[in-house]
This record gives structure tokens, C-alpha cells and sequence, in this order.
């Protein structure tokens, strides 16, 4: 799973609205990037998508 890499990285959001984060993780070698936000103490997916070209780069740095 995403969550258990190591290495995640998680980036504040910009948001207007509410309060997300941009994880950036690996699974199986492939980076992926997620999109959540906190909610009533639980944390809500809003996407889950292959990491783009910056975002592997923010990943690897």
C-alpha cells in the first residue's frame, strides 16, 4: 500500500476550501501520488493517480 512506504512524501495542497495533501509514495517500484484530506479524525481519499514527471522528482530529492 502507499501508506506503508517509508519514504512517503506529503506536500500541503492548495486548496481554498478545505485542508489537502499531496502524498507521493511507491507501490511495486511504480511511484503514486494521492490526494487527502482530513476528516471527522479520519483521512479521505480524494484521488489516486501514477505520480507525474515533478512529482517523482520531489519523491527522488
Amino acid at each position: 500500500a502507499l501508506w506503508n512506504d517509508p519514504y512517503l512524501v506529503e506536500i500541503t495542497a492548495r486548496t481554498i476550501d478545505e485542508e489537502r495533501f499531496l502524498v507521493i509514495g511507491k507501490i511495486q517500484k511504480k511511484h503514486w501520488s494521492a490526494v487527502i484530506t482530513p476528516r471527522d479524525g479520519n483521512i479521505r481519499i480524494i484521488s489516486v493517480r501514477r505520480s507525474r514527471i515533478e512529482e517523482v522528482a520531489i519523491y527522488e530529492s
